[in-house]
């Protein structure tokens, strides 16, 4: 018999194997590259900007030309457009261009007289006055972007302004789904004594918010050999949905765990079958999906070396909630705003799994050294 296990016992035990199962990386192009993991740092072939240019409208010039002006006594200077000017030339710019060489500033075009082809000017400036030099944003070589960076939209646009077009990313980790059971049917099946496999289309839902590739191998009897060796082969993560109300297990691989110390899922069973996960929950709604989020998702996570974490909010509790000490508990809830607060109450624990469906926004988790939420407690409360 195996021993009881707190989650963060399992999923610390998985990580140390994780160190042996790492996603491998491919190039993609930077417009398919979004909710992906940068593989390896991202260092810039380009100085941004890749030139000195101005930081605002006004007039590019050589503050030496400025030496000895007099509020009274202002220095005259000829307006050119060319490449090139000296101490009495001043070129006008707009915020970006690129600085004519023998500039080293911008003056603010509300300091300047203009008289058509020339300007005066009654005051200094500061050398490098409103200018943006050469690689002052980004230096070639510097490192951009480091790797296991989950790309957003301002990294792919930070990306492209470095004409990078391709990327190397790791590929998106893949989950096999098998459903068991001898009494459940498709959505479209129609059969009115038979069960609808709803929790693999909460699974596979969950498998798209987490940028994953999921993929449904069907349901059969149970644990049928031949698929499950496809579905290790094919996935990095395979999950057994179990519709039967035995608790059975897989014959084949490495069982890590028994009894794990959460509900729901306290069923769920985990297995290592040739450096695959294989997860067996019991196939109801809150199983399955506690089951993804606090056991499945974290050894994703470690597969591909990032942090990421569910949406949640605080709120107050509005009743007591009792619990199990010894056991880390979770409790679908129904959030609510009110006068400017935001509050949650528990869904009944006998309510029915379609009731749950309906009702709940999200879930709280009372620690296994709790007895119970107390009325008016504000707590994290993980959003669905």
């Amino acid at each position: 018999m195996l021993n009881s296990y707190t989650k963060n016992e399992v999923l610390k035990m998985l990580k140390d194997d994780c160190e042996n199962i790492k996603i491998k990386s491919h190039v993609i192009m930077l417009e398919d590259s979004l909710n992906h993991v940068l593989a390896k740092d991202v260092i810039s072939k380009v100085n941004i900007p890749e030139s000195d240019i101005a930081q605002i409208d006004g007039y590019a010039i050589n503050h030496e030309g400025l030496y000895g002006v007099d509020y009274y006594e202002p220095i005259r200077f000829d307006i050119v457009n060319e490449n090139e000017i000296n101490l009495t030339q001043i070129k006008k710019v707009s915020k970006g261009d690129k600085l004519p060489l023998g500039a080293d500033s911008v003056i603010d075009i509300k300091y300047v007289k203009e008289y058509g082809s020339y300007v005066t000017i009654n005051r200094p400036i500061n050398k490098n006055s409103g200018v943006c030099f050469k690689g002052s944003t980004v230096k070639e070589n510097d490192v951009v972007l480091r790797k296991n960076t989950l790309l957003n939209s301002f990294h792919i646009g930070l990306l492209a302004s470095l004409n990078e077009f391709m990327v190397e990313v790791y590929k998106k980790v893949k989950i096999g789904i098998i459903s068991t059971g001898n009494n459940i049917i498709k959505v479209r099946d129609k059969d009115i004594n038979k069960d609808i496999d709803i929790c693999s289309y909460i699974l596979l839902s969950e498998l798209e918010k987490k940028r994953c590739v999921g993929i449904s191998y069907g349901i059969y009897k149970n644990a049928d050999k031949e698929v499950l060796d496809k579905a290790t082969k094919e996935c990095d993560i395979v999950i057994i949905l179990n519709y039967d109300k035995n608790k059975f297990f897989l014959e084949s691989g490495k069982c890590y765990f028994e009894d794990i110390l959460i509900s729901p899922s306290k069923n769920a069973l985990i297995y290592n079958i040739n450096s695959t996960f294989v997860y067996v929950f019991d196939s109801m709604p809150k199983d399955v999906l506690i089951g993804f989020r606090e056991l499945v998702n974290p050894v994703m996570n470690y597969m591909i070396d990032i942090k990421d974490s569910e949406g949640y909010i605080d709120a107050i509790s509005l009743y007591n909630i009792p619990a199990r000490k010894g056991i880390n508990e979770y409790v679908f809830v129904k959030i609510m705003e009110e006068k400017d607060e935001t509050y949650f109450e528990a869904i009944d624990f006998d309510a029915s799994y379609s009731e749950v469906m309906r009702d709940a926004n999200g879930y709280i988790e009372i620690s296994k050294n709790k007895d119970k939420i107390e009325k008016d407690e504000t707590v994290k409360v993980t959003l669905l």
